[in-house]
């Protein structure tokens, strides 16, 4: 009993060492994969250029120019709703739901991604030309097309105060 009862606290002692060795191990690697995630200082402005001009033409009703923003597989994850698969689906959506947006505010960015991939979230809050807003937050996957230029591919998006 007491040979089994050393053996088996040994075998404990031993897997403790080993998982914080893996641990420590395990930590080093995402580290080195987080600032291989750390996309250049050019692809956020540029990004956020998209952005900017996506969110603009969106207040502004200008449905050929958000359009812009997508690719024509999009994806939109909404709360609550199915997901919205192409861009004429995505874009009827949008408009049926955000068509008295005054404007649309983003906070709390980040970016991270390599090549011609990037996940981009922000705080968002949508404010109404009667006044009333709703908040939340969104992830967004963006590709960076053949010509260069960032278009979002997949967005997910919730709002505080909803269920």
């Amino acid at each position: 009993m007491l040979v089994r009862r050393s053996t088996r606290i040994a075998l404990a002692v031993a897997a403790a060492l080993f998982a914080a060795g893996s641990l420590s191990s395990t930590a080093a690697k995402a580290e080195a994969m987080a600032e291989s995630l750390t996309l250049p200082e050019a692809e956020v402005t540029a990004i956020r250029q998209v952005f900017k001009t996506a969110t603009d033409a969106l207040v502004a009703g200008d449905w050929k120019v958000w359009s812009d923003f997508w690719t024509k597989d999009a994806v939109l994850m909404p709360p609550n709703h199915p997901s919205i698969v192409g861009l004429e689906k995505l874009r009827k959506f949008v408009q049926a739901d955000l068509s008295a947006l005054k404007d649309f505010k983003q906070s709390d960015w980040t970016f991270e991604g390599r090549g011609d991939l990037a996940i981009v979230t922000t705080g968002m809050e949508w404010i109404f030309k009667d006044g009333k807003s709703k908040t939340g937050k969104q992830i967004v996957v963006m590709v960076k097309d053949a010509g260069g230029v960032w278009r979002a591919q997949r967005v997910i998006y919730n709002l505080n105060g909803v269920s």
